[in-house]
């Protein structure tokens, strides 16, 4: 009894301090105001719109502790914030900062960077250089064209360039005597190092002689494998890598990269796949990409070569001659052909049916060793030495298989006659040597033993590349 006494008492006591305090208005107050909410909310209030804060009264703001409602930019939530420089009302990290977006590429000055001014001024005098122009003796304009584009920037000359015809600019570019001065080649080559891929293909369209490409007019095509170029044109890959994947420790440049196509230059491609099974951190060296897309390749003694990323195309799309079976496609090869091809008079069809000796020496700027089984003969160990020390090494063999004593191989369509093949192996105990077609990686394995290649191989090549 003491115990219930006690409660009751407790009970009293709270019920006089709610009374004494007023606590029953603010409760009735409390649930006025919540109908009144409820009232508001649903149209029977004076407003059904949002709060002056742009949020309904059950909406809460996504940063507010707790949170529960549509994500940013859902249709029924708050606008998404702007995560691009270029939306509206970005406000962060600007392109290449640790905390912002990737910094787009820099692919060369454009018109829109150059001064009007200038360009303008540079416009006028180039004019007086059209008007001096003659087509029956064009040479009489001089260095006129010259002495306007040497005081430009390359942002005012790719203005300059947009704003002339292709006519116009073959005209200026091929006025006057080449300047005998250090400073207009140093001038062509930092156009095509560092100018947009733009303004560099209005030159070459224009027909200018310092921009031009390689031709297609001597292309012959492969007579090993038959294969003729259809309708060929320069376009650049949609997609493409220089090098190979580098995943799983793979080199980034690689035999399987070799694709010959149409092109009569078997010697070339064999010489770099054989470069690339022994030396193929020499391609790396040989090819610097440049920041506007162009690559300038270098050979051993020789100038550098900038040439653009646009390749002798089919009308499929297709690389039509060094190509590659990636995908995307790898270009180095076709990279170092388009540089070859320019060396050589400009023009593809000048690189067709040579010797393979001709692009070891290009490679390594020294002379290989050439050698004729039919009359040296070779042995096994000759060459498994020559191949463990690093050297590249190929085979020619003989054309048209009119020789008969090295027809079994060809006439059993294990070998091509007139065709040059890569070693890709030595094997010193069974007395075998691997090589591998230029025509693809979808080829086979050739497993020769060491007689069958003094009988079905005319001509043996090899050098160290490293040399």
């Amino acid at each position: 009894m003491l115990e219930y006494g006690a409660v009751v008492l407790l009970i009293a006591l709270i019920a006089g301090a709610v009374f004494g305090f007023g606590v029953p208005g603010k409760v009735a107050r409390l649930f006025e105001a919540g109908f009144e909410g409820v009232e508001t909310a649903t149209g029977g209030g004076p407003s059904a719109g949002p709060q002056e804060d742009g949020r309904y009264w059950n909406q809460a703001d996504p940063d507010d502790p707790g949170h529960q409602g549509p994500p940013p930019g859902h249709p029924a939530g708050p606008p998404a914030e702007p995560t691009h420089p270029d939306d509206p009302g970005y406000q962060g990290p600007p392109p290449g900062h640790p905390a912002g977006p990737p910094e787009e590429p820099y692919e060369g000055p454009e018109p829109e960077h150059s001064d009007p001014e200038n360009v303008q001024a540079a416009l006028d005098e180039l004019d007086e250089c059209l008007e001096r122009w003659n087509e029956d003796a064009p040479w009489f304009s001089g260095s006129c064209a010259w002495d306007v584009y040497k005081d430009l920037s390359l942002e005012d000359f790719a203005g300059v360039v947009d704003r002339l015809s292709p006519q116009e600019l073959q005209r200026l570019f091929e006025s006057g005597p080449i300047p005998l001065d250090q400073d207009y080649f140093d001038f062509i080559d930092d156009v095509m190092e560092l100018s947009h891929l733009d303004t560099i293909r209005a030159l070459q369209d224009s027909g200018a002689t310092p921009f031009a490409q390689p031709g297609f007019d001597g292309v012959g095509g492969d007579p090993a494998s038959g294969d003729t170029p259809g309708d060929v044109t320069y376009r650049e890959p949609a997609s493409y890598s220089l090098y190979g994947s580098t995943e799983d420790g793979e080199d980034p440049v690689k035999w399987e990269h070799i694709d010959q196509n149409s092109l009569g230059d078997c010697w070339l491609m064999a010489t770099m796949g054989a470069m690339a099974v022994q030396s193929p951190g020499l391609v790396e060296e040989m090819i610097e990409e440049n920041p506007n897309g162009t690559f300038t390749v270098t050979f051993p003694g020789r100038d550098p070569i900038t040439v653009t990323p646009d390749l002798p195309t089919n009308p499929d799309g297709t690389l039509a001659f060094a190509g590659s079976q990636e995908d995307p496609p790898v270009i180095w090869p076709a990279v170092i052909e388009k540089a070859y091809a320019q060396m050589e008079g400009n023009d593809y069809g000048n690189i067709e049916n040579w010797h393979p000796g001709g692009a070891m020496n290009t490679f390594t700027g020294d002379a290989g060793l050439d050698y004729i089984p039919d009359f040296t003969g070779t042995d096994i160990d000759t060459l498994a030495d020559d191949f463990e020390n690093g050297e590249a090494i190929t085979f020619s063999t003989p054309p048209n298989g009119d020789d008969k004593e090295k027809k079994e191989l060809i006439q059993d369509n294990t070998l091509v006659s007139g065709h040059v093949y890569f070693v890709t192996s030595v094997d010193r105990e069974n007395g075998t040597v691997t090589v591998r077609n230029p025509w693809g990686p979808h080829t086979d394995d050739i497993v020769m033993t060491i007689d069958e290649v003094n009988d079905n191989i005319a001509a043996v090549h090899s050098t160290d590349l490293d040399e």
